[in-house]
């Protein structure tokens, strides 16, 4: 319960921003660096606890999030409310405490805790649902850039990863996420950006995804490759790459276009697009990564990559050891 409660196979996202920025950080040090993936866990619960607080209308109507602790009434929305003044008040206590006053960063936080919680009070309800995306995007990319001003000073690689990620996260919450809940968001009346491009769910195949929202789609990933790969080939071209982190480019690059092709093709089974779509997340993400690790940081962006793609497997695991069980206990 605390698990779904606190969306726990989604909290290596919530560590790796932090991780991110301090990769792009100089002059870190290893107590700031701990501070600083310590604040991932009130941010995280900025970005789930208020989704599933502001969304529970929605969710009611999506069987595959009926069993939540909040959508079923197992946790009320008061015990909700308090975790997330908990989370804000321990936030912007402990960063003076810690690292000391820095009203730069206590800016940049309040940017990452506010444009999240936006978006998930408001993303879903009004007219320009790519803006809200976008805010949401602002919010992930100013959570790692605090990583980096929090583990030590902040620099221009910085900036640029986030920039990067607030084009991923526009794109994967725009895109993929809106599909994923297009059935329950469509019958609500929720605003999103698949729903203003014309996407519409169907009862005997996959929804309908039209062609102004494929376009974007691919915009929007050209856009993302182009910020993140793009400095490699300036490397390779002028300073050299090391093999190990050419290699592991060109896998995530490949990867990504090829996942995101699939995954909105009307002729792949909704479960393979499903699946497709997810892998697009993941390589899109490992491409941020690579951009914050460097010339040389193929092995850092696996490992970031790792640390993010760990808890959704053992969530998976845990679901099919689940389902094996009560089969068992029906025999």
């Amino acid at each position: 319960m605390l698990a779904s409660f606190l969306r726990l196979p989604l909290y290596g996202w919530s560590l790796a921003l932090p991780i991110l920025g301090a990769m792009t950080a100089t002059d870190t040090r290893p107590q700031r660096i701990v501070f600083a993936l310590c604040m991932s866990v009130p941010f995280h619960v900025i970005l789930s606890v208020v989704n599933d607080l502001a969304d529970i209308e929605v969710d009611r109507g999506d069987p595959r999030k009926a069993g939540r602790p909040l959508v079923s009434g197992t946790i009320s929305s008061g015990v909700a409310l308090a975790v997330i003044v908990w989370a804000v008040v321990f936030a912007f206590l402990m960063d003076p405490i810690v690292l000391g006053f820095d009203m730069d960063r206590l800016l940049v936080l309040f940017l990452a805790f506010a444009s999240t919680a936006a978006y998930n009070i408001a993303g879903k309800r009004t007219p320009v649902p790519p803006f809200m995306d976008f805010l949401q995007g602002v919010g992930a990319a100013a959570f790692a850039y605090y990583g980096a001003q929090a583990a030590g000073e902040a620099t221009r690689d910085s900036l640029l990863v986030a920039v990067a990620i607030t084009v991923f996260i526009t794109f994967i919450n725009g895109v993929h996420a809106g599909l994923r809940d297009l059935s329950s968001d469509y019958s609500y009346g929720a605003r999103t950006t698949p729903v203003l491009f014309g996407a519409r769910p169907s009862a005997t195949d996959g929804p309908h995804i039209p062609r102004g929202l494929v376009v974007y789609a691919w915009c929007l990933q050209v856009l993302l490759a182009s910020l993140t790969l793009g400095p490699f080939l300036s490397y390779s071209a002028n300073e050299g790459l090391s093999w190990l982190t050419a290699i592991v480019g060109l896998g995530f690059g490949v990867a990504s276009f090829a996942s995101l092709y699939l995954s909105l093709n009307s002729r792949s089974e909704m479960s393979r697009r499903y699946i497709f779509a997810g892998v697009q997340l993941l390589t899109g993400f490992g491409m941020v990564a690579l951009l914050a690790g460097g010339r040389s940081g193929g092995p850092v962006a696996v490992a970031v990559f790792t640390l993010v793609l760990f808890p959704l497997i053992v969530r998976r695991l845990a679901r099919r050891i689940g389902s094996a069980r009560r089969k068992l206990a029906h025999r």
